[in-house]
Order: C-alpha cells, then sequence, then structure tokens
C-alpha cells in the first residue's frame, strides 16, 4: 500500500526501508504503475517516475484530491477544497541522448477554502492541501549523474528529501510532511508547500547505508517581498527572479535495519526581525537564522509481512527563540498497513504534533503551545479511487489571540480527503 505513497506529491523520493513498498519509489529505481493511488496526504511526495525501457520515454499523470472539513466549537464551520495535478516524466537519454539525465515538470490548480484560514485561525493547518486558490508551475527541473551524486536543477521543494519522515506523511494536517515550525519561521513559509523555489540540490545514492543531502535555494520562494507571498508569486514563475538571500539545508540519514535516523539543519542569510518581546525592542534585527532537526523512522514488524505492518516515527526541531514563532517542534506518531487481510492495501494511523510559541508581546502572558491529534483511515477502493476519513483535534490553536496568551478553544475538526489517480 504505501507503495502509493509515492504518488501525489512534490520532490524527490522518500527513502524508507522501514516501509518495503516505498523501496520502488526511490530515484534510483522509480517505475511505478501508470494508475495507482498515493496513499500519503502530504502533496510535497510528487516522485518523479522514469519511464522503464518498454514505456514511452514520455510519461504523463494526473491526480484530483477534495477535502472536506468541518470545526467542532469555536466560530464553527465547514469548508471545501479541491487540488489539481498535472505530471510529466521523461527520460532524456532516450529522448535526445543526454547520458542518465531525467526531466520532471508538473502544475496544479488549487480552488476552494481553508478550514484553517477560514474559520479555526490555528498555525497548524488542517488540510495538507490548504492554499489560496490558484495555478502555478509546482516543479520544473533536471535531474543527472555528476560522479558519485545526482545533481538536481530547477524549481522544487525541500520535501521530500529534507525533515520528511515517510510515515508522517501519511496524515492530513500539514505539518506532518513540512513542519510547522519551518514554515513559520522562514520568508514565504520556505521551499515547500505551496510554493516550490528555484535551487539546486546534490544528493548520494539513495540506495546507500549512509546518505547525504544537500540544497540551496532562493530565499524568497514567490519572488517578492510582501505579506501574501501566494498571491504574488505570478503563476510559480517568479521564483526564478532569485529575490532575498540564499537559504541552505542539509541532511544526513542512516539506514540501520528496520531503522532511519536523519540529521540535518538550514541556514538563512536573510535579516530576520525579533521576534520574542517584540514589543520591548522592536528595531532589533538579526543577520540570518538557522534551525536543527531530528527524524527516527521505525519499522516494528517483520520484514516482508504482507498484513498488519506497523511503523512509528518521531520528529523534533529546535530554532533561537528570539527570531523565530516557533523554537521547538515535536511530533509522532504511528501507522498499521493491511489492518486485515481482507484489506492489505487500507492503513489507519495516530499521530501527535507540539508547537511551541514563542512569546512576542512582554506585557502579555506566556502563550500557549498548540497540540494536534489526528487519527485517520485510508481506504483504497480501487487501483485508482481511494477515501481517507480523519478527525482531528485540534487543542489550543495559535490564533492572534493565543499569541497575546489568551486562551483559545479546542476545535474538533472530522473531514473525508477523496482521491483519483488517470
Amino acid at each position: 500500500m504505501i507503495e502509493l505513497l509515492a504518488l501525489l506529491c512534490v520532490g524527490q523520493s522518500v527513502e524508507s526501508p522501514h516501509i518495503p513498498d516505498l523501496e520502488a519509489a526511490k530515484l534510483s529505481s522509480p517505475r511505478r504503475p501508470r494508475r495507482s493511488i498515493p496513499t500519503v496526504a502530504q502533496p510535497e511526495f510528487e516522485v518523479p517516475s522514469t519511464p522503464g525501457a518498454d514505456d514511452d520515454p514520455v510519461r504523463v499523470q494526473g491526480s484530483y484530491n477534495f477535502d472536506t472539513n468541518a470545526a467542532i466549537g469555536g466560530r464553527g464551520g465547514a469548508a471545501v477544497l479541491g487540488k489539481a495535478s498535472v505530471v510529466v516524466d521523461a527520460d532524456l537519454e532516450r529522448l535526445i541522448g543526454l547520458r542518465g539525465v531525467i526531466a520532471h515538470a508538473s502544475a496544479i490548480t488549487i480552488h476552494g477554502t481553508g478550514l484553517s484560514s477560514a474559520y479555526i485561525g490555528n498555525i497548524s493547518q488542517v488540510s495538507s492541501i490548504e492554499a489560496e486558490p490558484a495555478t502555478r508551475l509546482n516543479q520544473a527541473w533536471l535531474e543527472m549523474p555528476v560522479g558519485p551524486l545526482r545533481l538536481r536543477v530547477g524549481k522544487f521543494p525541500a520535501t521530500p528529501t529534507f525533515v520528511t519522515s515517510a510515515t508522517a506523511a501519511f496524515f492530513v494536517n500539514t505539518t506532518f510532511g513540512w513542519p510547522t515550525s519551518f514554515g513559520s519561521d522562514l520568508p514565504d513559509g520556505g521551499p515547500a508547500w505551496p510554493l516550490s523555489a528555484a535551487g539546486v540540490m546534490a544528493t548520494t545514492a539513495a540506495e546507500a547505508p549512509v546518505r547525504f543531502s544537500a540544497a540551496v535555494f532562493t530565499g524568497r520562494p514567490s519572488g517578492q517581498y510582501g505579506n501574501d507571498p501566494q498571491r504574488n508569486d505570478g503563476y510559480g514563475f517568479r521564483t526564478f527572479a532569485l529575490r532575498g538571500q540564499p537559504f541552505a539545508i542539509a541532511e544526513v540519514a542512516v539506514t540501520a535495519g528496520a531503522a532511519v535516523f536523519k540529521l540535518g539543519g538550514w541556514r538563512h542569510f536573510d535579516r530576520f526581525d525579533q521576534v520574542r518581546d517584540a514589543d520591548r525592542n522592536p528595531d532589533v534585527v538579526f543577520r540570518g537564522n538557522w534551525a536543527g532537526y531530528g527524524v527516527v523512522d521505525l519499522r516494528l514488524t517483520p520484514e516482508g509481512q504482507e498484513v498488519r505492518r506497523l511503523n512509528v516515527f518521531a520528529r523534533a526541531t529546535l530554532s533561537p527563540a528570539d527570531r523565530n514563532l516557533v523554537p521547538f517542534y515535536l511530533d509522532g506518531g504511528l501507522v498499521l498497513t493491511g489492518p486485515s487481510p481482507s484489506r492489505p492495501h487500507d492503513a489507519i494511523g495516530l499521530g501527535w504534533t507540539h508547537v511551541a510559541i514563542t512569546r512576542t508581546l512582554a506585557a502579555a502572558p506566556p502563550p500557549r503551545s498548540e497540540d494536534v491529534i489526528e487519527l485517520g483511515y485510508l481506504l483504497q477502493l480501487t487501483p485508482a479511487l481511494s477515501f481517507h476519513p480523519n478527525v482531528q483535534l485540534v487543542i489550543n490553536p495559535v490564533t492572534d489571540a493565543a499569541k497575546a496568551g489568551r486562551r483559545t478553544p479546542t476545535i474538533l475538526a472530522p473531514g473525508l480527503r477523496a482521491t483519483i489517480v488517470f
């Protein structure tokens, strides 16, 4: 089932031997069925697919996600979202003789309203496809061998190569892909959904037990300075204006039997305003910003077991509190694939996130941290259709009131995602 993890998303393949089906999604062996359901809820996992020798040298695939969510508590309300995407992969060696070179491009269109922005106001958005309505170029890049490395150049996101857990990507809340800490602390939210960025990335072999990855992106994915980057990105092309100081990120991933361990960090070279007690020192500006992170993915069942395959994960991020709204972040959870012999491709998962918040006003009481608990079930009906009912409990939503230290009501957010691949 989690071979399907590979499909809908944005970035490079996720190396994760603790979920055996994901092996087929690695860039070093990127064959996949022409139709399969992506079992990840995170849109960043758009895995390139090099056509095989028996296929056409160009492969085109489309998908559509439909989300409906409701908020029970607080203001209350309901929202509907949709995202359509078209992905094109080409083997340029077979097309024009460029040895080992592949090309990848995708476009997306987003419509509807997000529950978090419209009714909750929390910092970890309930739907991973929540974004301003738009049609944009999502990715466009070339990848080629350079000695022992794979080099990628073009427009792409940092995920799922960096900071990502393949197990966490099952969940619907946005934070289980690109963590809320990075999305809140970086200009334009960083190179992640819904704005990928122009950049260069180098990686070692995906199948190696120790893998290194490093990338440099433009510091402003939208290509503009402003308060609404999603509306200013010019259909996805303005990132090539290369605005802002560089954003650099690096990671080492170690595979040890049934476990994958990742350590990484990033550095942004722009200027950052003071966040902690900003009313006391409003003119303080810091040169640069940084964060470190760790990821653990672990398979708890024997390799090759076809049903009741259990995987667990944990992630943590840390950054300086003086210039970041979210200085500490933690999440974890478990996913059971094939809960019964009659449903070998279904999955059920339970995840939790903790988002610590910096005190932004000296005169205010300490802000409350936001926690989210998500329970979901993936129901694969056919090779081209799946449903993902889920329910989330948003505890102490980090609204503007919460940042000022005031209590905010807990929200229960049931939802349903439908995915079709064609």
